[in-house]
């Protein structure tokens, strides 16, 4: 973090939660949240390994008890993704498409993906959840960039070059 934006701000705060489990109000308030207050919840690199009920419970937290104009911004890929991944028949592909795609579930093998946000339909998906969807971006598009990875002195955290082919996005809702 450091790295990124230089020296934390004081009321920053890291929380250790296993979403499957814990309690997501008591690990916060254990940490010093306060509802009353507007958080900024970043919720990274978790939505995919997750039952659909852990991420939908943990978004109708937020929704519900955070204060008005709270935001979470989260990561996240399409259940069609998913769905591709887990049921892709790789005798099928061609071989340089086969080694890439074995490589990538071996690496996936220990933590599979098994969550994957209905295709394109962010916004009814939140407003179902009590929350209001602001932007959705994709992870290496030149707005997520500029937005989330460039730092102040113009340097790209990273080595993520800006592409608009997207696969992998990142998405920024708020409670009403």
């Amino acid at each position: 973090m450091r790295k990124a934006i230089g020296e934390p701000p004081n009321n920053l705060a890291y929380v250790a939660v296993d979403f499957r489990t814990d309690e997501l109000g008591n690990a916060l308030t254990r940490a010093g949240y306060v509802a009353r207050r507007k958080a900024f919840f970043i919720w990274e690199g978790v939505t995919m390994y997750l039952p659909a009920e852990a991420v939908q419970a943990t978004l109708r937290w937020v929704a519900s008890n955070a204060a008005s104009e709270s935001t979470i911004v989260f990561d996240y890929t399409y259940e069609t993704a998913i769905k591709l991944m887990r049921d892709l028949d790789s005798d099928n592909l061609p071989t340089s498409a086969k080694e890439s795609a074995m490589r990538f579930r071996s690496l996936m093998s220990d933590e599979p993906r098994i969550f994957g946000l209905p295709d394109k339909a962010e916004r009814e998906f939140l407003t179902g959840l009590g929350l209001e969807l602001r932007k959705v971006l994709g992870m290496n598009s030149s707005e997520a960039v500029e937005t989330y990875l460039t730092r102040a002195d113009g340097t790209i955290f990273g080595t993520y070059p800006a592409t608009e082919r997207q696969g992998y996005l990142i998405l920024e809702a708020s409670v009403p």
